[in-house]
Order: structure tokens, then C-alpha cells, then sequence
């Protein structure tokens, strides 16, 4: 995987006190939603250490061809893939198909919060502002030897993914603060990105 596995379980975490954390089995893999991010596992690739901390959180992990909703209170079963962006692993291959790689800059906006974002360019020149703590979670060096890390794409709605060949990690550029947006934008207007 070319996720760290302490942020990972921290927004796993955050997910299920906050919003929920959505878990999806269709039986190769694991599907993981929080907020603003989507992420799936293969099964033979899921690391046993962060399945025993979605366990300890969750107290199960759904059988196949479900999909569960968990927070601190309850666990609301929901139907099943309805939403076509669960497709984590296929929206990613279908950006790179797409070939519209995006990449990371040197370039740190900070918001209102002074809470930094990193702003990725793709090849159509559009730019996207992405939380630092996504960008440093993300460490292709860390994959497995077998495992072929392909890059970050970005499609027109704004989600950027990030794939190999043993996961998808799934943001939603949109999300950023309009503030941070628009700066991206100027930045890109003035030719610097």
C-alpha cells in the first residue's frame, strides 16, 4: 500500500466519530469512505494490523455485497453501491485512462485557518488544492515489491486519485476552501503553476 498506516487509521477514526465511515465488501476488496476521500483495498493486500483497527471500531467488517455506515452510535446498513463513485478502484483506471496525470507542486497555500494545502496541476492545466496531511500520507516508496504504483489522475469533477496495483486512494479537490481554490487559480492564471 502506498498509504502510512498512522494517518490512515487517524482518518478512519476521525471518519467514524465525525461523519461515518462507510464500508462497502464486494468480495475482492474493502471500500472506505470519509468526507471528502474514498479508498479500496484488495483483500489479499489489506494490511492485517489496520483490519484488526477497522475491527476494533467497527466490531465487524460487512460480508459481501454489503455495505455499512459506522459512527460511535450505531451501524446502519445502506444499499448496496448505490452510488457509482463507490467505484474507487475503477473511477481511478479510468482516470489514468484518461491519462490526465496530475502532479504534485512545491507550492503550500495556506487557508484562513492557516491549515496548508498543496496544490497539484494536471495535464489539462487545471489546478487542485489538496490538504497537506492527504499529500503526506501518500508515499509510493513504501509500496510492496510486487506492488506497481501507476501515479495520482485527476477526472473533471475534481477528484483526484491516486492508484497502484493493490488500491485506489480517492480525494475530493472540490472540497478545498473556495478561498484556497481561487488562489490556486490566480497562481495558475499568472503562469506559476
Amino acid at each position: 500500500m502506498f498509504v502510512k498506516e498512522g494517518p490512515i487509521k487517524r482518518m478512519l477514526k476521525e471518519a467514524w466519530k465525525g461523519v461515518g465511515l462507510r464500508i462497502a465488501n464486494d468480495n475482492d476488496g474493502l471500500l472506505f469512505t470519509g468526507r471528502s476521500w474514498y479508498m479500496y483495498v484488495f483483500r489479499e493486500y489489506f494490511p492485517k494490523e489496520l483490519l484488526g483497527a477497522v475491527i476494533s471500531m467497527t466490531g465487524e467488517i460487512p460480508v459481501p455485497s454489503m455495505q455499512v455506515l459506522y459512527n460511535k452510535e450505531e451501524a446502519q446498513t445502506e444499499l448496496y453501491m448505490a452510488d457509482p463513485s463507490y467505484a474507487v478502484y475503477k473511477r481511478a483506471l479510468e482516470a489514468e485512462a484518461e491519462d490526465n496525470a496530475a502532479e504534485r507542486t512545491d507550492i503550500i497555500i495556506l487557508d484562513i485557518h492557516e491549515w496548508p494545502y498543496r496544490i497539484y496541476t494536471d495535464s489539462m492545466a487545471q489546478v487542485y488544492a489538496v490538504p497537506e496531511r492527504i499529500v503526506e500520507m501518500i508515499e509510493p516508496g513504501i509500496c510492496e515489491p510486487n506492488e506497481d504504483y501507476h501515479g495520482c489522475f485527476a477526472l473533471k469533477d475534481g477528484w483526484l486519485y491516486w492508484v497502484s496495483d493493490y488500491m485506489a486512494f480517492g480525494f475530493a479537490s472540490h472540497t478545498a476552501n473556495d478561498e484556497v481554490r481561487g488562489r490556486g487559480m490566480k497562481l495558475k492564471e499568472a503562469g506559476i503553476v
